[in-house]
């Protein structure tokens, strides 16, 4: 069996090894989740937890999955009614405070690198 993964576009194939016959389709799986996630892990820095979530994913999908950039919390003092301008943004747009606050920045960016 082959998983296919996209991360900052490359295409990955994680692949099995073959296993004995006796040890049947499950020992099989449960090893290429195990070298799988330990590879993620170790090359993305993603938790053990987003590796096996992946893996389960791109067993079913049809195209490689995408293996987004690992992320760290990153904490900032904001004023009480910014904040809460920001919480009820994210709610509004149907994310997350993260989601919403990383797309802020990357445009915020974007719209500086393109006038400097």
């Amino acid at each position: 069996m082959v998983l296919s993964l996209r991360h900052s576009g490359q295409v990955l194939r994680v692949r099995t090894s073959s296993t004995c016959e006796c040890d049947g389709r499950f020992t099989q799986e449960k090893n290429l989740f195990s070298r799988g996630a330990e590879w993620l892990i170790t090359h993305y820095g993603i938790s053990r937890r987003q590796a096996y979530r992946y893996l389960q994913e791109a067993q079913t999908a049809r195209g490689p999955v995408p293996v987004p950039e690992a992320k760290r919390v990153f904490t900032v003092k904001l004023s009480v009614g910014l904040i809460r301008q920001v919480r009820q943004q994210a709610r509004r747009e149907g994310g997350t405070i993260s989601q919403w606050v990383e797309a802020a920045l990357r445009r915020s960016l974007n719209l500086r690198q393109g006038h400097g």
